[in-house]
């Protein structure tokens, strides 16, 4: 309704129809509606509706998801040794270094921070063997994606 002249008029107002299909274009500098560089309806710098650097549905670009609901861990597939250091095989040093880190949709790790340290130069030695590791993706809904991850390495001398 609105009002004109104090008297009340009725205004027929159509209803507003939306298609899944529909791209809002951006300013972005990418192509196919999406924000920033990419291409497709997603955000940021990959390709199709995902968000960062990721690729389809993915999430790239430092973004990953926390295990949680619809969200399946990654599983360790080659996983070899992690070297000891001199000076800690000197003192005996043994215990677990917990690396925080992010396998990525192609089951690689990536953005690896120690956690919790051990020290005696096994903290990079840790680091240095979880690089080489190899991982089955995380998935989110069936889907390969991007998992943040705590990733326990122990080191005993036997």
């Amino acid at each position: 309704m609105a009002f004109i002249d104090s008297t009340v008029v009725n205004v027929a107002i159509p209803a507003l129809q939306v298609s899944s299909n529909v791209v809002i274009p951006s300013n972005g500098s990418g192509t196919g509606g999406g924000a920033s560089d990419g291409t497709g309806t997603g955000l940021g710098g990959g390709a199709g509706l995902g968000v960062g650097a990721g690729v389809d549905r993915g999430i790239g670009g430092g973004r990953a998801f926390r295990l949680g609901p619809g969200v399946i861990a990654p599983r360790a597939v080659y996983d070899p040794e992690p070297e000891y250091s001199e000076e800690a095989r000197k003192i005996k040093q043994q215990g677990i270094v917990v690396l925080s880190l992010v396998v990525d949709e192609q089951g690689r790790p990536r953005d690896i921070h120690v956690a919790r340290s051990l020290g005696m130069g096994l903290d990079e030695k840790a680091i240095e063997a979880v690089k080489k590791w190899k991982f089955v993706p995380g998935t989110k809904d069936g889907v390969a994606v991007a998992v943040q991850v705590n990733l326990e390495v122990s080191f005993r001398l036997y």
